[in-house]
């Protein structure tokens, strides 16, 4: 299973998201509607074509005019959405994603993704938010990453992802005062050396030995945990952050 660094990963998006407009005297919210069957950490998934005035609450006001009058967005669809993460027959929303509104002209961002960062009801939960988060990069970089969950105030909690190589990644400490509750890793993008779309040997050998569930994300999509105790392998997901390059 190396170095900490700072994670910039790009995050999916979900409703409550904030949003600011370069032209908008007030900060604003994505509603994603109910109907939204996908979800992230419990929270309806926003996809590209979340940008009418159902979805982008008003501005306050717009400064294109002086004075200023009240904001109504106008906007056909946001740019820089993940084509190969579908929400709803859409690109799944990235909170790097960028809107133009018509009506002013202001450019609409993204400033905060509105997925929870409190921590997480279960760990399987804390798993799949941090493949959400982490896989994509894992991909792109085709490196390694790895965090350890723990448990804080009642709630599952992850560490600051760990950067490694093509073949491996160190496992960082836990906060002080807090005790290992799994490990979770990443396979980096598709390669054909390596059977990256299962444990390996020495990832059970490290759940065994810290006597701790392991998790995996993998280049074809898949997050997977393997029980220490019952030494069973569970596919959890199948719809991760995937590389188009890894063999259907």
């Amino acid at each position: 299973m190396g170095g900490e660094f700072v994670f910039m990963a790009k995050k999916y998006v979900v409703d409550g998201a904030k949003l600011k407009c370069s032209l908008g005297v007030a900060t604003s919210t994505l509603t994603v509607l109910p109907d939204r069957i996908e979800k992230l950490t419990g929270k309806r998934k926003a996809n590209v074509k979340d940008c009418t005035i159902v979805h982008i609450a008003p501005f306050g006001a717009c400064k294109v005019t002086s004075p200023p009058k009240p904001c109504i967005p106008l906007c056909l669809k946001w740019l820089g959405g993940k084509p190969d993460n579908q929400v709803q027959g859409e690109d799944a929303l990235l909170d790097s994603s960028k809107v133009v509104c018509m009506a002013g002209g202001g450019m609409i961002e993204i400033t905060d993704c509105g997925q929870i960062r409190d921590g997480y009801d279960t760990l399987n939960d804390a798993a799949e938010a941090w493949a959400n988060e982490v896989n994509q990069t894992s991909i792109d970089e085709n490196l390694e990453y790895s965090s350890q969950f723990y448990m804080e105030d009642g709630k599952y909690k992850y560490t600051t992802p760990l950067k490694g190589t093509e073949a491996g990644a160190s496992i960082g400490p836990v906060p002080d005062g807090t005790t290992s509750a799994g490990i979770i890793h990443s396979h980096g993008g598709y390669d054909p050396k390596y059977k990256s779309e299962e444990f390996s040997t020495a990832d059970k050998s490290v759940s065994d030995s810290r006597k701790v569930p392991i998790y995996v994300s993998t280049p074809g999509g898949t997050l997977q945990k393997y029980d220490n105790a019952t030494k069973k392998i569970t596919t959890l997901s199948t719809d991760m952050p995937r590389d188009p390059k890894t063999p259907k």
